[in-house]
């Protein structure tokens, strides 16, 4: 499963980045991006590991799947960069997709803190604790006055 139906390549009709200028074809960006992961992903971590995208790292996670938005959302590619990364817990924190999530999965936890349109506006939208210091939390969600619930 991918994210483009099938085909795996950006698709270059596309105005989602219309905006953004590159010295490299756009059809090229992602696999640029997931080279700059590289040498991260050659470094021994101790105790928990949080790594982050703005994109999905999988086509399984929740997400919008019409309108050609899916090709503009996620990389299969970049999920196997998060399962390389070797360390204790593992905790992979996305975004993208509008849709509050939390899973587990091969041993890593995967989460999206949704606060709402316009770039999380939402008035005393609620912080999540992924970890606590010494664990992970998959659950918690700490409100604008800082107690948990």
């Amino acid at each position: 499963a991918d994210f483009g139906g099938g085909d795996p390549f950006p698709d270059d009709t596309s105005t989602t980045d219309q905006h953004c200028r590159w010295s490299i074809p756009s059809s090229q960006i992602w696999r640029y991006m997931l080279r700059l992961n590289r040498s991260h992903l050659e470094l021994p971590y101790h105790g928990t590991v949080v790594s982050c995208s703005h994109f999905l790292p999988k086509s399984q996670l929740p997400h919008a799947k019409h309108s050609g938005l899916a090709k503009t959302t996620g990389c299969e590619a970049l999920d196997e960069q998060v399962r390389a990364l070797k360390g204790g817990q593992r905790v992979h924190v996305y975004g993208h997709s509008r849709q509050e999530h939390s899973e587990w999965d091969g041993g890593i936890l995967y989460v999206n803190h949704y606060h709402g349109e316009d770039g999380g506006r939402k008035a005393n939208a609620p912080l999540k604790c992924i970890y606590d210091g010494q664990k992970v939390m998959q659950n918690a969600v700490v409100g604008s006055d800082g107690t948990s619930g």
